[in-house]
């Protein structure tokens, strides 16, 4: 066993399994002899040695090596006694060659102490074990304690180390503890146990020595194999967690992505902001997941590629989709599709907000509508009591002023309303039905309207037409009273004459009153064919009149009164008649005493009173065509002008028949002459015949001059008054035309959007000048339109409007009120272009300072992941940022209180910035969970950096021995004392080995330092999984 071990040592492949034969074929013997002694032995071995004679020689060969190197014993043994398996000579000879080479003195040769190397390893071994003082051998040895503490101290599950008390019974469980530890034979009984002298003793303990180091190192190989896998497991394990996370966080970023990349909308406003209350809940909830999963990967790759780089394996490559790059490209990609999704949802609240606006401005524009629709829809619906041509003329006005309002309003404000339609239609309103309902209702409207207005127009149109006709038979019926006073008058003198019963004393008196009486006759037969039946002819024609449309019928409404004066005028002409019958007997008695030349004279006082007739009526005429009533209306004209007609109408009749019987008259007397063959007779005063007639033509010439200059005066006046109706129907229009104007320009800057976003409210200013501009334009343009109009209306003199009671005074109101509200809409712009560039400064300093923080986490997040310096530089940062984390929370605090200031400005999106104070919180956090497992894992790996896998209680005993084998307080070791101690800590080695341990860990003095001894020793007890010493593990 002992020469196995010292074959092992030595590196040498050799074993045998009996002392007495293993050396038989003297190659074994020769290798047995080079592991003692470190020496090459340079014999010429037969290497293929099979027969005994070249054995002999192999072996003669070993013995003349042990001779050289000074093996010492009494008989030498013989070749023979090796190939014979001799036990006395074989056994002295191998004991010999143990003792030359286990030398315990302090000599000056190449030997060790290893008697005191080997004592102070049992003691360092047994060190607190009750019972166990190890100072000396074979004493310390002999109750067999010392050895069941060593066996204990490698195996404490071989025996009951307190249930030992010494003795027999201790050694007993020695032995079998040995042969159970390293399978040690039993070679020895108790009783030759006990009797071991020092020497013996140091033998059989370094069995123990060389077993529990063998043993030891089996344990270091299986500790190493053991850690080494435990670490790839582990570090396999982490790999496949990291790749299972890393799958999972990119499921779960591309089920948010989808969720985030859906660009579909509701064109709802409830689905706007059930889509942004979603997106709130993914930042509250799925963005801190996911940045918190982000962290932790990061964390755990940096984690599982610290510990590999620590052992110096290869780097972890995860699969393509699981790298850390994919991961903070998935991220940065779920930043990007973030953002755009931020802007989008708001982009879709602000059109939806909008489009409320606009939906409120349609419904307001159409209950307008619908209060003017009601409002005309009665008007038109309404029939008017008509009963003049004025009131017809001013109903047909109203209504042209009406269909004017109506293609103001359908040209303006429905051409408007349906802008605001169009616009809400082609943005998929979500209402768009009801808008698309209230257009079409405001169409039927307009349609019904339009049917009404032509409706009312035929109506009017025969109410005007209507009346005109009532108005002429009027004025007829008016002549026709006025004739029949006349005609009563006459019937009044004429009765009265007829009544009167004259004085007839002479003959000439009495041919006079015939005469008279004659010629009343003739008046009253001319008198009724001209007067009487032109008033039954008046009556006739007012009789027959009758107007009849499709809408309406007229008649003269008292045909009795008619009836009643031409029953007068009959009843009259035949009590005139009676009065006749009974004068005419009575004046004929007189007659035959009434002469020729009176009867001329009669006939001349005839003329006279026919003149004086026709001059009273040529004054009556004279003076109304002088006279010039004042004409402030169209129908005043018309009717001025229909008087003017029957004048002209009756002077045609007067001149037609009584001027016509005047002349006639005349033309008479001055043909009726008497004559015989002694005497002749004619009128003597032709002269004054011709004057009574020249003075009625000049008189009738003086009646065509009056009537021509009236008959221009009524058509200028009816042209005058045609005038003023359409000046003041063009002032309502124009009037209610720039009032609409004014009143839908002040709307629709009321209703003015301005924007939602600084951008859009910047942008809207252009379009609020170009508005403005364009409105005081056309303001300008209606204003000078009705500054002329109602110039024109005071040059003609137009007083009153019945149709508008609008002024320029109230014209100027309702401008100033346009302009005012263009002045508010621009004051209320400037205020909320001042919110906006307030709110984007609030905006652009809470993005600096979230960004410029989430900045900072991240290069300093990258910088301790990604680090490349020595763990305790590592540390030394991370223990720095972590000593600097309250500092760096009070960044936070301004974060928080600027998102706070946002919140409460209602500003609901931040164009500079996608993060939010719950971010980089989740960040700060992810960050610090970051720092302090690195800071774990860092102290962990410099402890076990330092201690490279040796326990703090060997790495006690290594300090001690060295303490202990520094005998002269130098702080180094020469070989010699190097050798004696790895000796004492159960590590056994020769000169080469101790000589490269020397070239790889010593100094430049040659010796070999405290922190050489510890670098050393880490490496042969610590960890050293490389690949060299876990392959040597399996040997």
């Amino acid at each position: 066993r002992w020469i196995n071990q010292k074959f092992q040592s030595a590196g040498k492949p050799d074993k045998i399994d009996n002392v007495l034969t293993g050396f038989g074929d003297g190659l074994v013997f020769g290798s047995f002899l080079e592991a003692l002694s470190e020496e090459k032995c340079n014999a010429k071995w037969n290497l293929k040695a099979k027969m005994r004679v070249a054995h002999v020689d192999n072996i003669n060969l070993a013995l003349d090596f042990a001779k050289k190197l000074g093996v010492k014993v009494k008989n030498f043994p013989q070749a023979t006694d090796f190939i014979d398996g001799q036990e006395r000579p074989v056994l002295g000879f191998v004991w010999a060659c143990i003792l030359k080479f286990m030398k315990f003195g302090d000599d000056a040769d190449d030997s060790l102490n290893a008697k005191d190397a080997l004592l102070m390893w049992v003691a360092n071994k047994t060190a607190g074990y009750n019972g166990v003082k190890v100072e000396k051998f074979p004493n310390s040895f002999r109750d067999g304690l010392a050895l069941c503490a060593l066996i204990h101290s490698g195996r404490p599950n071989l025996m009951d180390y307190d249930s030992l008390s010494g003795g027999d019974a201790a050694i007993e469980a020695a032995f079998d503890g040995a042969e159970k530890y390293f399978q040690m034979e039993k070679y020895v009984t108790v009783e030759e146990f006990k009797k071991f002298d020092e020497i013996s003793m140091v033998v059989y303990v370094s069995d123990y020595y060389y077993g529990m180091a063998r043993e030891r190192k089996k344990d270091r190989a299986a500790r190493r194999l053991t850690k080494t896998v435990r670490f790839t497991k582990d570090m396999d394990e982490r790999k496949a967690e990291f790749n299972q996370r890393s799958t999972k966080f990119r499921a779960h970023v591309t089920d948010v992505e989808k969720v985030l990349g859906d660009r579909s909308v509701s064109n709802t406003m409830a689905g706007a902001v059930e889509k942004l209350d979603a997106f709130a809940d993914y930042k509250k909830k799925d963005k801190g997941e996911l940045i918190g999963d982000h962290l932790n990967l990061e964390s755990q790759y940096n984690g599982i590629a610290t510990r590999l780089s620590d052992k110096n394996r290869p780097s972890f490559n995860p699969p393509e989709g699981c790298r850390l790059c994919d991961v903070e490209t998935t991220m940065a990609s779920l930043e990007a599709a973030e953002a755009e999704r931020n802007v989008a949802l708001h982009a879709e609240l602000n059109r939806q907000r909008k489009l409320l606006k606009l939906d409120g401005q349609h419904k307001a524009k159409c209950q307008t509508l619908n209060d003017w629709i009601a409002a005309k829809e009665a008007y038109l619906s309404t029939k008017e009591d008509v009963r003049s041509v004025g009131a017809a003329q001013y109903q047909l006005t109203l209504l042209s002023s009406y269909n004017t309002e109506s293609k103001d309003v359908q040209s303006g404000d429905v051409t408007e309303l349906k802008k605001i339609g169009a616009e809400l239609v082609s943005e998929t309103y979500e209402r768009t039905n009801e808008v698309q309902d209230r257009e079409k209702f405001i169409d039927d409207k307009f349609v019904l309207l339009g049917q009404l207005a032509d409706k009312k127009g035929a109506i009017l149109d025969d109410d005007l037409k209507r009346e005109v006709y009532r108005a002429d038979v009027r004025v007829k019926a008016a002549g026709h009273k006025d004739r029949h006073g006349k005609i009563s008058a006459w019937i009044d003198k004429k009765e009265a004459y007829l009544n009167t019963k004259e004085e007839i004393d002479t003959s000439t008196k009495a041919a006079i009153e015939v005469a008279l009486l004659g010629q009343y006759n003739l008046e009253r037969a001319s008198y009724h064919s001209s007067h009487v039946e032109s008033l039954k002819k008046v009556g006739a024609e007012i009789r027959a009149a009758k107007y009849e449309s499709d809408l309406s019928s007229w008649v003269f409404e008292t045909p009795e009164e008619l009836d009643e004066r031409e029953g007068d005028i009959d009843t009259r002409f035949a009590t005139l008649d009676s009065l006749y019958s009974v004068k005419k007997p009575l004046l004929d008695d007189h007659l035959a005493r009434e002469k020729h030349k009176d009867k001329l004279r009669i006939q001349d006082k005839s003329h006279a009173e026919m003149h004086d007739n026709l001059t009273a009526w040529y004054n009556e005429k004279e003076a109304y065509l002088k006279d010039r009533p004042p004409i402030e209306t169209v129908a005043e004209a018309q009717l001025q002008i229909s008087s003017y007609n029957n004048y002209e109408g009756e002077k045609e009749m007067v001149t037609a028949t009584s001027v016509a019987q005047l002349k006639a008259d005349g033309a008479a007397i001055l043909a009726d002459v008497y004559k015989t063959d002694l005497s002749e007779y004619s009128w003597e005063d032709p002269a004054g015949l011709k004057g009574r007639e020249d003075d009625i033509d000049a008189k009738w010439g003086t009646l065509e001059s009056l009537a021509a200059t009236l008959k221009s005066d009524l058509d200028a006046a009816l042209a005058r008054e045609l005038e003023k109706e359409r000046l003041r129907l063009l002032w309502t229009d124009l009037a209610g035309t720039f009032l609409r104007f004014n009143s839908n320009s002040s709307s629709a800057a009321s209703s003015s959007i301005f924007g939602y976003s600084l951008e859009e409210v910047k942008a809207f200013e252009a379009k609020m000048q170009a508005e403005d501009a364009a409105t005081n334009a056309k303001s300008a343009s209606q204003k000078e339109t009705y500054d002329k109009c109602w110039a024109d209306m005071q040059a003609i003199g137009v007083k009153e409007n019945a149709y508008c009671s609008e002024t320029p005074d109230t014209l100027a109101a309702s401008s100033a009120s346009l302009q005012s509200a263009l002045s508010d809409r621009s004051t209320k712009y400037a205020a909320e272009l001042a919110r906006q560039i307030e709110n984007d400064n609030l905006c652009k300093e809470f993005a600096d300072l979230v960004n410029s923080f989430s900045k900072w986490l991240s290069e300093e997040k990258d910088a301790v992941s990604k680090s490349t310096a020595s763990n305790e530089d590592q540390l030394a940062k991370v223990e720095a940022l972590m000593n600097d984390k309250e500092k760096q929370a009070e960044k936070l605090d301004p974060i928080r209180s600027f998102e706070a200031k946002i919140e409460e400005k209602g500003i609901e999106q931040n164009p500079h910035t996608s993060l939010s104070a719950k971010d980089v919180e989740i960040q700060y956090d992810g960050f610090n969970v970051l720092l302090a497992r690195k800071t774990e894992m860092l102290k962990e790996l410099i402890e076990l950096s330092k201690l490279k896998g040796v326990s703090a209680e060997e790495w006690e005993e290594f300090n001690n021995n060295f303490a202990k084998f520094d005998k002269d307080g130098s702080g180094a070791l020469d070989q010699k004392e190097f050798k004696a101690l790895m000796y004492s800590v159960g590590e056994e080695m020769n000169k080469a080995q101790a000589a490269e341990t020397f070239a790889q860990f010593a100094g430049d003095d040659g010796n070999i330092s405290r922190d050489g001894f510890l670098a050393y020793m880490v490496k042969l007890a610590g960890d050293n999984d490389s690949k060299e010493a876990v392959i040597d593990g399996f040997k």
